[in-house]
């Protein structure tokens, strides 16, 4: 699934840049009909904005991913062993004293 949801994200990305990039530069042309080619900043503007729209319009596919992946690794991990070995971390034997002190 995970494979599947990153070809999905690329072909997104790809589609929504590609599509904005040329759907921005047909209305540049139709607002300057008299220029053959666009100036060069309108390229570079044209660009920013479809070079944006790609993630924009990938995000909620990348959501799902990241969700799928936590829990695949949660549910495949050993919480017990997780457990255990935060307990037995320097951290928690200070905050388990720092917890014992305030009690007093």
């Amino acid at each position: 699934m995970i494979a599947d949801a990153s070809s999905c994200s690329c072909a997104v990305v790809v589609g929504a840049n590609f599509t904005a990039y040329q759907e921005l530069k047909k209305l540049a042309h139709s607002y300057q009909p008299e220029l053959k080619d666009l100036p060069s900043y309108q390229h570079m503007v044209i660009g920013l904005i479809s070079g944006a729209m790609g993630p924009f319009s990938n995000a909620p596919i990348d959501t799902i991913k990241t969700r799928e992946c936590t829990l695949h690794s949660l549910l495949h991990s050993d919480l017990t062993h997780i457990i255990e070995q935060d307990c037995k971390s320097p951290h928690m034997n200070r905050a388990r004293r720092r917890s014992s002190v305030f009690r007093r």
